[in-house]
């Protein structure tokens, strides 16, 4: 299943220090750079930031260009 993330669902899981669930429930996520930056942002807590700098495997960024490529993907979620 390819599941694509806004910034808000990770925000919420990190405050909440439950972030872990992502990777149990999909086994990946993708997220477009941009929501990379957001995440990135200082005006984020410092765990968003701690959690991006340092990325999981699970997390992958991919660009919008790559992404619309799989808008025909048959088990596609997006999580906002």
């Amino acid at each position: 299943m390819l599941v694509v993330a806004d910034t808000s669902p990770f925000i919420a899981l990190l405050k909440i220090a439950h972030v872990d669930i992502l990777p149990k429930l999909y086994g990946s996520v993708v997220i477009p750079p941009q929501v990379e930056i957001e995440l990135a942002s200082p005006k984020r807590p410092p765990e968003v930031q701690a959690f991006i700098a340092s990325p999981p495997d699970w997390l992958i960024t991919r660009h919008a260009a790559t992404l619309s490529a799989w808008a025909s993907y048959p088990s596609m979620r997006l999580i906002f």
